[in-house]
Order: structure tokens, then C-alpha cells, then sequence
């Protein structure tokens, strides 16, 4: 009886001790510190920089590395915090991300969680594997060191992650490609951009290599080639012929629609959206690749730090059911139910939903794993980057944040099931 008892009270006290410790803030952010120049940073162009890399027990992974640094944004160029470009001598790798040279260090300055980007990327990626979206590792940064705050560093979109061979000629990368307007209008589009980039005072301080690099990719903005070796524009041009002007037997032909789109990588960024709420996301906010002439084109969200229970002015989102029409493609492929795109869009909702990705339980667990990756240091970037000094939501902080997204999505994702079935329940 003796030994039972003590069996007991060793289990119970075992069960205590990790119930304890898994809810303990126990992960230490690694430390990313750059020294440069400070006066000598710009938007347009790179300055030189040292940069080394410690893991959050101190190890050290790299030190002294050759690199350049800019700043990095649009919307987000005037907040106090701001977000950087970095681009190294030599490959780096952090955590466990494939080697690259060039990585991105957003601020993530008016998500006072940190991880909205960061959630729907990982959710995207969940929904398929054939999809790409970045993936992002948390960090403090000190430059010249001094603490400067938490920070993501974010995979770069860009021709290595995506697997794209400059073998072949076929392969392309655009961002935000304007491919929600009719090809009849992008030559005045393109006319209009160039002009308000000569007169915008965001681009004054740019050197005219930088301006005119943002030129040539201005409106198409084409990432991979490189525009002056192999201008791809005509491209966009064919894309949106097609999805504008195309006849209805054409556009829902699958030997036809395949060439251009992967019907499932449209049907989980439809999804996407309609979880997030992301309205930035419908004619920006995601990258157009294509491996090869064979292949479809592919869609990767970007920038999703928007959404979730705030729109982009900080004000809390929309309560109505995002309208994805906006988008062209998937206005029309609903509007003429292609391939039975209603039906095939509710069930691949059902289909996440049964297999735990897209309900309350597993996105509360992916959102308590990014809060164990930062506990540790928020009040560390509060106490620089007070919540009440961000013009958004002056009243908010980390912790009700997180409240008003766990709360967002437990009523998002029954919201969405409810429309998805009205909507394939349509012309029945």
C-alpha cells in the first residue's frame, strides 16, 4: 500500500513538474547583431555591415560577417521601427532554413503579436505541399549594440527557395504582379506608376542605379530574370488576356486553365484570404512563379500582417465575409463555377477541417507555439517599443492581441464554413 502511494505521488508529481514546464516561457531568442554605419542607411541602397549570429544559450554560429544592409518597406517606411534588407558575402543559414544570401528582417511594427505573417505562411504550407510560402524565425536584434527589438527574419521569395533554374528560360518570379487588370490597361498603368515615382518624395533619397532599377521593375515588377537580361512583361500580358478576355468555354477547359494555374494552389489561397481576412491580399501581398514552359503558375502569400481581427488602418476587421471577387481569377471562377470550383472549394475546407489544420484546437496550438518563442523578450521590446506609442490601437498590447485572434478565428472559422456551403449550394 506504502509503495502504491508513493507510485501515485511520484506520478503526480511528475505530471505537475512537466505541466509546469510546459508552461513556462523557456525558449531564449537568438541574438542577431549588425554593426554599420547608421547615418549611411537608406531605402535605396546597401551599406556595408558586420553581422554576427548567437543562438539564445550563447552559442555562437557565425561572427564578423561581410554584409550589406537597407532599409526595407513601403507603407511601413515611416514607423519608428523599421525593417531591414539584409544580404550577405556568403550563404547563411538560421535555424534550421535553407542557406541564402539575401534575408528579410521585418519589424512587424503595428502586429503586436509578431505573427500574423508567420501564421498564415505556416498555414499555407500546411494546406499542401507543393505550396511555398517563407518561413520565419523570431530574433532580437542590437545594432551597433543596442537593442533594437524583436524582429522576423523572413525568407526572400526569390529564385533559390523557389527552385528556379536560370537554365531555363521559361522560369519567372514576379511580385504583386497587377494581373487583376485587363491587358488593355497596363501600358497607361505603367505610364502612371513612372510618373508618381518622379514626384513622390519617398524616392528622392534614392541614388539614380537604385531609382532606375525601381523603375524597370516598376507596375510588372518582375523579380527573376533579371529584367534587363530577359524582360518577361509580355507574360502578364498573356495571364491577364486569358483570365479577362478568354471565352468561358476556354477559361473552364482544363487543358487550357492548366497551363496557366494550379486549380488547388488558387483554391487554398482563396482559403487563406477568406480565414484571414486579408483584403491586401486579393490584388497584392503574394508572388507569381513558374518553374518551367510545362508547369503552372504558382501563387505565395506575402505580407499577411494585416487581418486576423485588424485591418490595415488598425481598426478591427471586417465582420462580413471577405469579398475574393475582387480578385479577378477567382471572381471568375466562382462567377462561372469552373470545375466546380464552389463545391471543390467547400470541400477542400472540410477536408482541413477534418484533418485538424483548419480548426480552433490546432490554430490556438500554433499560435501558443509562437507565443512560447517570444515570452521571453516582448517586455524587452515593449519597454523600447511602448504598445500605446503605435498610432494603431494605442489600447492593445501582446496579450490582448492574442485574445482578439484567438477570438477572431473561433468565430471566423464557422463563419466561413457557413458561406462556403450557401455558396456551393449556388445554381444546384
Amino acid at each position: 500500500m506504502r509503495l502504491i502511494r508513493l507510485s501515485l505521488l511520484t506520478i503526480l508529481a511528475t505530471v505537475f513538474l512537466l505541466s509546469c514546464k510546459s508552461n513556462s516561457p523557456d525558449v531564449l531568442l537568438s541574438r542577431l547583431y549588425i554593426n554599420t554605419n547608421v547615418d549611411d542607411l537608406s531605402f535605396g541602397d546597401y551599406s556595408k555591415a558586420l553581422v554576427s549570429y548567437f543562438l539564445g544559450d550563447s552559442t555562437s554560429v557565425f561572427n564578423d560577417c561581410k554584409a550589406k544592409i537597407k532599409y526595407r518597406g513601403n507603407a511601413s517606411s515611416h514607423y519608428d521601427k523599421k525593417s531591414f534588407s539584409l544580404k550577405f558575402n556568403k550563404e547563411k543559414s538560421f535555424g534550421n532554413f535553407a542557406c541564402n544570401k539575401v534575408w528579410k528582417l521585418n519589424a512587424e511594427y503595428i502586429d503586436k503579436t509578431f505573427m500574423r505573417n508567420k501564421l498564415s505562411y505556416d498555414l499555407f504550407r500546411k494546406f499542401d505541399k507543393n505550396n511555398y510560402a517563407p518561413h520565419i524565425t523570431y530574433v532580437e536584434i542590437y545594432l551597433n549594440n543596442e537593442f533594437r527589438g524583436i524582429y522576423a527574419i523572413t525568407e526572400r521569395v526569390d529564385r533559390n527557395r523557389l527552385g528556379l533554374s536560370k537554365k531555363e528560360k521559361s522560369a519567372v518570379l514576379f511580385k504583386e504582379p497587377p494581373i487583376s487588370e485587363p491587358p488593355e490597361k497596363h501600358y497607361e498603368n505603367f505610364d502612371g506608376f513612372i510618373r508618381f515615382c518622379n514626384y513622390a518624395e519617398f524616392y528622392k533619397d534614392f541614388s539614380k542605379k537604385s531609382f532606375n532599377k525601381l523603375l524597370r521593375e516598376a507596375y510588372y515588377n518582375q523579380r527573376f530574370p533579371d529584367v534587363e537580361k530577359r524582360n518577361m512583361k509580355k507574360l502578364i500580358f498573356d495571364i491577364t488576356d486569358f483570365i479577362f478576355n478568354s471565352a468561358d468555354e476556354l477559361f473552364a477547359n482544363p487543358d487550357s486553365f492548366n497551363t496557366y494555374f494550379d486549380l488547388n494552389n488558387i483554391l487554398d489561397l482563396n482559403l487563406l484570404l477568406l480565414i484571414s481576412n486579408n483584403s491586401d491580399g486579393l490584388l497584392k501581398n503574394f508572388y507569381l512563379y513558374r518553374k518551367a514552359q510545362n508547369q503552372p503558375y504558382m501563387f505565395s502569400p506575402w505580407d499577411y500582417d494585416h487581418g486576423y481581427g485588424r485591418d490595415g488602418d488598425g481598426e478591427p476587421n471586417r465582420t462580413s465575409i471577405l469579398d475574393v471577387s475582387r480578385m479577378k481569377l477567382i471572381g471568375r471562377l466562382i462567377q462561372l463555377n469552373a470545375f466546380n470550383y464552389r463545391q471543390k472549394l467547400y470541400d477542400r475546407f472540410i477536408f482541413f477541417k477534418q484533418n485538424n489544420i483548419l480548426t480552433s484546437d490546432n490554430l490556438n496550438k500554433m499560435i501558443d507555439a509562437n507565443i512560447k518563442l517570444l515570452a521571453t523578450s516582448i517586455k524587452k521590446n515593449e519597454q523600447i517599443w511602448p504598445p500605446e506609442k503605435v498610432s494603431f490601437f494605442k489600447d492593445a498590447d501582446f496579450n490582448s492581441e492574442i485574445d482578439l485572434m484567438k477570438e477572431w478565428l473561433d468565430n471566423r472559422l464557422p463563419e466561413v464554413e457557413s458561406y462556403l456551403k450557401e455558396l456551393s449550394a449556388e445554381n444546384q
